[in-house]
């Protein structure tokens, strides 16, 4: 009886971890930063945060130093062309990326947007450059949003590229947040190990 409500509660976790929500966040603007949230864990990188760079002393440079002397200089894909030659392993390593790009596709169409806010102000020195520049970023951005909404689902979004012919400086500011189950994101990354196997 005991075994089999220690067995029920085993259950009971392992389904609540799967079925939980991975949630990110990024922002982009005067400051940035990322947030990856899972349950009880929490993941957060400042993308200008001065604090999270590490001093590095003269001592720790040497040690690195010693550390990347010592290593082998062939690396991987210095490996694949040498296993293949030149031809064969371009091929190869073609294959790898394309392979690797399909399964962020996937992973990217089995998670859905819940936000997704984006606010350009286009400036520039004149009136001509302001405009000439505010065409440049709608042609890149409206196809790239597209983009986007035809590989994820795409919940709320605010798009909002404006021309600002007083201001000398561009602003930027993008947030988005995106949810994926847990399961679905084990799935795709045993599917990736696997064909790396």
């Amino acid at each position: 009886m005991v075994f089999l409500i220690i067995l029920a509660v085993i259950i009971c976790i392992i389904g609540i971890i799967l079925f939980a929500n991975i949630k990110l966040k990024i922002y982009l603007s005067k400051k940035g930063y990322i947030v990856i949230k899972c349950l009880f864990f929490k993941f957060e990188y400042d993308f200008y945060g001065q604090d999270k760079i590490k001093k590095v002393t003269r001592k720790e440079k040497a040690k690195s130093d010693d550390k990347k002397a010592n290593k082998p200089s062939e690396g991987y894909i210095k490996k694949i062309y040498k296993k293949h030659g030149v031809v064969d392993g371009t091929v190869q390593l073609l294959s790898i990326v394309k392979n690797i790009f399909s399964k962020i596709i996937l992973l990217l169409s089995k998670a859905h947007m819940t936000n997704l806010n984006l606010k350009i102000t286009v400036a520039g020195q004149d009136a001509a450059t302001t405009a000439l520049t505010y065409g440049a970023v709608s042609a890149v951005v409206y196809p790239a949003i597209g983009l986007i909404n035809g590989i994820i689902q795409v919940d709320k979004q605010n798009i909002n590229i404006t021309a600002d012919y007083d201001a000398k400086t561009p602003q930027v500011e993008f947030l988005s947040i995106i949810k994926l189950p847990v399961y679905k994101a084990l799935s795709v990354g045993f599917s990736l190990i696997k064909d790396f196997l």
